[in-house]
């Protein structure tokens, strides 16, 4: 899949690239140094850990940086023989979008909700191209047939929030290519994708590059995809290029420690444990969650969307069960019925007693045993709340009867048991990075000493050091404390390293259930082997 190179010229050259914030009167060195060329028609890997500067730099190429931002004087951006850093931002507003383009990690982020699917498209061609949106219209359902998106007619009417992540995705590589860009930068293009669809997004990505011969400069955390989809590599710590070169030479004979750690950093099979013995603490039985789509000018019911479709399952004690599909097949919703945060119907036992006809009220005794980790940490933690405030919120909610120093004592053991220090409890999510932030979402998880965690997608925006990190903790925890998991995931790779069993889902329904090594290594269903081979096309 790797391009062969047949020109020397270069596209882009970054030179001498270094970038400092000013902070309580202190300028903070963010970027320094930094070096590397982008030839035409060549695809560059950045990668780095959380907070190495991979989207500062990409943010100092395309102009984007904030106003505190502070370049040196020798900084140099030298694109198409011309330096961006001096280019005026009237000038630089006809670069962007027409010669070199984005696409940002989070797509429901980046699009407006306001505004349907076929007005963003058009946007940028009219702005650069002095197209009318009516005469743009043909070009845009070209671009969307392109991307691969189906079903364009209903596409073009929809809202961001109607469409897949994939299609999503999609949608801002189809804004990005509309111009057909010399460079496209993406920055984490497939974070949020389940396998399949990373997979049929970076072949597009390739196939695109093919088809127009744009460079393309892909800022990831996933080694695999450097393996697979690129020509050279930069390794990028502190801001700082501390390799960088062929992309077969740096994976397979690193020479720094930082790029020996991250290559390193891989994600080990879990052992299963027979847990056939263990008691069931979670039972669902014929499960449903169907949202009725109503139509016409009286708002009748036409159909059912089934999100849940008849879903049978257990958990054991100590047990981790992972949850695995595509975007849309049903995963988050399944864990959010399970933990009677939407309603459904069917039976739901834990611990011996049914919650499915729970009121709210009723429900509140078991939320002490029943807790849940989301895939944002930063979202699902209050930035005007201290980390203390967020952990002990829990034993608040639930009144348990504690002193303010059984409290404190409570709070301190759990931010132990994740490994922060307990001298940054007065700090604020913001001033965390990523992974810790997520230590402290499974902190607020642990406090109330639950039997049973619902993790969805708890790693799926970490990088892969901070990935091994998590599960190894999460592993050390289930052992503790003897806690049983449903931990959601599209990373097929992170399921093989913490699940005991696997269930499949597809359109609602689960297609195969059973050990996580039977699923992963010898697959019956089609949809699994294909979610298996896609994985392996990405990560081998």
């Amino acid at each position: 899949m790797i391009n062969n190179i047949t020109t020397n010229k270069n596209l882009l050259e970054i030179s001498n690239l270094s970038l400092s914030f000013m902070q309580n009167k202190n300028e903070i060195n963010i970027l320094d140094n930094v070096n590397f060329k982008i030839r035409k028609k060549q695809t560059i890997s950045l990668v780095g850990e959380s907070g190495s500067g991979k989207s500062l730099t990409a943010l100092s190429i395309m102009g984007l940086l904030p106003s505190s931002a502070i370049l040196s004087k020798s900084s140099k951006v030298v694109f198409n023989s011309e330096n961006l850093i001096k280019v005026p931002p009237r000038d630089m507003d006809k670069i962007r979008g027409n010669e070199m383009s984005m696409i940002f990690q989070e797509p429901l982020s980046s699009l407006n909700p306001l505004h349907k699917i076929q007005k963003q498209i058009a946007e940028i061609i009219v702005l650069h191209k002095g197209h009318s949106y009516k005469s743009a219209k043909s070009l845009t359902i070209e671009l969307m047939h392109k991307v691969g998106i189906k079903n364009v007619p209903d596409k073009l009417e929809s809202f961001p929030h109607q469409l897949s992540g994939g299609e999503r995705q999609r949608i801002m590589i189809a804004i990005a290519i509309a111009n057909e860009p010399k460079l496209l930068i993406a920055d984490e293009p497939t974070t949020a994708l389940d396998v399949t669809t990373q997979f049929k997004v970076l072949k597009l990505l390739k196939k695109l590059q093919d088809e127009i011969g744009m460079s393309i400069l892909l800022i990831t955390h996933d080694l695999g995809i450097v393996k697979n989809f690129s020509d050279e590599v930069c390794v990028m710590k502190d801001g700082v290029i501390v390799e960088n070169g062929d992309t077969g030479r740096i994976l397979l004979k690193p020479q720094h420690d930082y790029t020996k750690h991250l290559l390193g950093s891989q994600l080990e099979k879990n052992y299963e444990k027979d847990l056939s013995s263990s008691e069931c603490i979670l039972k669902v039985d014929n499960l449903k969650v169907w949202y009725p789509i109503k139509k016409g000018i009286f708002n009748r019911r036409s159909h059912y969307l089934k999100a849940v479709d008849d879903v049978s399952f257990f958990l054991r004690k100590g047990e981790v069960l992972g949850i695995v599909g595509e975007s849309g097949s049903g995963k988050t919703t399944l864990g959010l019925a399970i933990i009677r945060l939407i309603s459904s119907k069917g039976k739901i036992r834990f611990n011996q007693d049914y919650i499915d006809g729970k009121s709210f009220r009723e429900l509140r005794k078991y939320r002490r045993d029943i807790q849940v980790v989301f895939q944002d940490p930063y979202g699902s933690l209050s930035p005007r709340m201290t980390v203390e405030q967020i952990v002990e919120e829990g034993l608040i909610a639930q009144k348990i009867n504690l002193t303010k120093s059984e409290r404190e004592l409570r709070v301190c053991n759990a931010l132990c048991d994740v490994g922060i220090d307990i001298s940054a409890k007065d700090r604020y999510p913001h001033e965390f990075s990523g992974g810790q932030r997520q230590r402290i979402a499974i902190a607020r998880a642990l406090i109330l000493k639950p039997k049973f965690i619902m993790l969805d997608e708890p790693t799926s925006s970490l990088d892969v050091s901070i990935q091994l990190q998590i599960i190894k903790l999460l592993q050390n925890l289930r052992i503790k404390y003897d806690l049983s998991y449903i931990f959601i995931s599209h990373d097929l790779k992170v399921i093989n390293s913490i699940a005991d069993k696997v269930i499949v889902m597809n359109k609602g329904k689960i297609i195969e259930y059973g050990s996580a090594t039977d699923i992963l290594q010898n697959p019956k269903n089609d949809y699994t082997k294909e979610l298996v081979s896609s994985s392996l096309s990405i990560n081998s």
